[in-house]
């Protein structure tokens, strides 16, 4: 490690030396060596190797690190990193004002390179800060990366798409940003109600009540889009229920069915006619 606590790999990835990559993996992954500890060590700023890996979005280096480690007897350990938020993109969030656009597809905003410190935003109040942790699904999501996000669904099976932010947000919340990322999450998560086929079917649609945010969208078309997409799936739960702020002091629990009727002018007929043979279908 050197003084800012890299380590020859730090460095590979982060200048984009492919062989040395390939190289250094090989060496830490040897029968004879097995140091799978190396590719754990942390830099200046919490980041290991596989954290730099992850954020090149480079699918050769994902790809050669998971199919070279994976043999290591370190399929828990993957999990558990792949998926617990962790500091993959340390940004000091100033919580008094909107948070939503705090992650771009880029990070000119906080610094010239996703490698450097995301830590050095200077706010006035520190009492009104706090550190948003990804895990590397959320945090490809808010990186509008697409392609990498279908490798690393198709590609490993350890990636949890329901494993949660620091902020308690699903894969499935944050995508609500960005149609194409919402709609291949479901499309190779979850089970279909009209086939028996799919890559995997671990996607939790009912999770965090997403489907009563749905609803709640302005843009009309835009929710009818997604509520599509939940009635294709074969775990939506059409009457799973919730705690809503109905009136102004008043709390009411009431099923996602009931919200949509409440609703069901903002949606389109065909929209209105899905849900409705939906629920009569599932009770």
């Amino acid at each position: 490690k050197d003084i800012h606590g890299k380590t020859a790999l730090h460095y590979a990835i982060e200048k984009s030396m492919t062989k040395i990559v390939f190289l250094l993996i090989d060496i830490f992954t040897a029968p004879n060596t097995n140091r799978f500890d190396f590719f754990c060590i942390e830099d200046e700023n919490s980041e290991t190797p596989i954290h730099y890996l992850f954020k090149s979005f480079n699918e050769d280096y994902v790809s050669y690190f998971y199919k070279h480690a994976l043999p290591l007897n370190q399929k828990v350990t993957l999990k558990t990193i792949f998926n617990e938020p962790t500091l993959i993109n340390k940004v000091i969030v100033d919580i008094s004002k909107e948070t939503e656009n705090s992650f771009d597809s880029d990070f000119s905003k906080f610094n010239s390179s996703p490698f450097e410190s995301q830590d050095k935003i200077e706010l006035v109040n520190q009492k009104e800060t706090k550190i948003i942790k990804e895990t590397f699904l959320t945090f490809a999501i808010k990186s509008n990366k697409v392609k990498f996000i279908k490798f690393l669904l198709q590609n490993i099976p350890e990636i949890d798409p329901n494993a949660v932010n620091s902020e308690n947000q699903t894969p499935l919340q944050i995508s609500l940003t960005n149609p194409i990322i919402f709609e291949l999450l479901i499309e190779i998560c979850c089970q279909k109600v009209s086939s028996s086929e799919n890559d995997r079917n671990d996607l939790d649609v009912n999770k965090n009540e997403i489907a009563f945010s749905i609803i709640s969208i302005d843009d009309s078309k835009l929710a009818s889009f997604y509520l599509n997409l939940l009635l294709k799936c074969e775990n939506f739960d059409v009457n799973q229920k919730t705690t809503l702020q109905i009136e102004q002091n008043e709390q009411k629990e009431v099923s996602l069915f009931d919200w949509f009727i409440k609703k069901i002018n903002i949606f389109d007929d065909e929209t209105k006619n899905a849900v409705i043979e939906f629920q009569k279908a599932h009770g």
